[in-house]
């Protein structure tokens, strides 16, 4: 797995393009996982074990039988409030495929809150709870990929974006967290130019555009 200060010197310039308070997704190729970051003023108030990550997520067809796994995510208890959004992933996407592949085993969601200079950092994790991970195992199982055209990332969709227009009629972000994930598993702190110092920490339990989030 890639460390805070990796992740940090890929992606600086895309976390800089978020606007401050605002999740952000990004796609880890190289390794199937999805990576989401923040921009905040402080970091060091969001070291409180009070604050805490979760995700849901649900697979589900649209009217159109589209398939989409939605994945949505929550930073709570923060100095400024719930932040929170969605990212929506195609399975017939072949990126898309290979990272809901990868949650299913048990790969977790990574979170950075960052400085607004994105050149500091804390990274938390959180895992897919066992129920979580068999309903998105039992909805890839029936998902036969045979009969349908694999799509490159760059390729557009039209009805996988109806399908996501469809998702924020029926349910809000707060639906599909019901079943969240539990909080932060593991924290670190770390500056890019320095050597990154680790700790451990646990809480108890745990559309597109700016008001869900970015995808980069």
């Amino acid at each position: 797995m890639m460390t805070l200060k990796d992740m940090i010197m890929s992606y600086q310039r895309a976390f800089l393009r978020c606007p401050i308070h605002k999740m952000c997704t990004v796609k880890v190729r190289e390794e199937a996982r999805l990576l989401l970051a923040v921009r905040v003023e402080d970091t060091a108030v969001f070291l409180s074990p009070t604050v805490e990550f979760v995700v849901g997520i649900k697979p589900w067809r649209s009217p159109e039988n589209v398939p989409v796994v939605s994945i949505a995510y929550c930073l709570t208890n923060t100095p400024v409030g719930r932040i929170e959004g969605v990212v929506h992933l195609n399975p017939n996407q072949v990126d898309d495929y290979a990272l809901l592949l990868e949650l299913q085993k048990g790969t977790g969601i990574v979170c950075l809150i960052l400085e607004r200079d994105a050149r500091d950092g804390l990274m938390g994790k959180t895992d897919l709870s066992p129920p979580q991970r068999r309903k998105l195992q039992e909805f890839l199982v029936l998902f036969d990929r045979s009969s349908t055209e694999e799509k490159g990332e760059e390729e557009d969709d039209p009805e996988f974006d109806r399908a996501i227009q469809e998702f924020h009629k029926r349910y809000r972000v707060q639906d599909v967290l019901s079943d969240g994930a539990d909080g932060f598993s593991k924290r670190e702190s770390a500056h890019v130019t320095k050597q990154q110092p680790q700790y451990d920490t646990r809480t108890d339990e745990t559309k597109r555009g700016n008001q869900y989030g970015h995808t980069i």
